[in-house]
């Protein structure tokens, strides 16, 4: 029988994003899309010690039946957790926001991880302001497809309205991505999930917002 999941609190969300600097607790790379690990396997734990960030690439190392992924036990990706949050929160405790240093542009300026059924018709749409240059970082899968788009808010307010409008990034009928895209002009921009189907979807992604190098 399917294991029927449920969804992170946002606030536990949220709270463990911040805690980990939006970053993997083994590799600590920045810029990278990442994803809420549950431990133990349990999709319905979502207690703190049961969850950690990893990107990418170390979430199908942890979760592989094979090769390299069977180097990582449970208890070794709790350590390494609880490892790279006491480095964070020293680093949190000790950064000078106003400081002058390369440190600075690693930090994501706005972050959004989220799990929701998107039902037939439904669009869930953001909107950030971006300078040229800067990145929006972004992961999601769904298990219907969907359609995504990104857009100029200007664009998004005539595609809302059925009018013609310019799409600088768009995929139909997908299921998942990971990818990133980089602001060409200055000026508030949309990111745009949309279910123009009949089969609801269940969608979770992660979307960060990262200064120009």
């Amino acid at each position: 029988m399917k294991t029927v999941r449920t969804s992170i609190p946002q606030a536990t969300a949220d709270l463990l994003l911040f805690a980990n600097r939006h970053r993997c607790c083994i590799c600590h790379e920045p810029r990278k899309p990442v994803q809420i690990h549950h431990i133990d396997g349990n999709p319905n734990d979502h207690a703190w010690n049961s969850l950690a960030i990893l990107c990418l690439d170390h979430h199908s190392d942890v979760t592989g039946s094979q090769g390299f992924g069977r180097n990582y036990r449970p208890q070794e990706i709790r350590l390494c957790k609880q490892n790279w949050e006491e480095q964070c929160r020293i680093w949190h405790e000790t950064h000078d926001e106003d400081a002058d240093d390369d440190d600075s542009n690693l930090e994501p300026m706005t972050t959004f991880y989220k799990r929701l059924i998107l039902k037939e018709n439904q669009i869930e749409s953001y909107r950030f302001e971006l300078g040229e240059g800067d990145e929006l970082v972004f992961t999601f899968s769904s298990d219907e497809p969907i359609d995504f788009l990104i857009m100029a808010q200007t664009e998004y307010e005539l595609w809302s309205n059925d009018e013609d409008a310019e799409i600088e990034d768009e995929d139909e009928g997908i299921m998942a991505r990971h990818d990133s895209f980089e602001a060409p002009s200055e000026g508030w921009w949309a990111i745009v999930f949309h279910n123009p189907y009949e089969e609801p979807a269940d969608l979770e992604y992660d979307i960060a917002t990262w200064p120009a190098e």
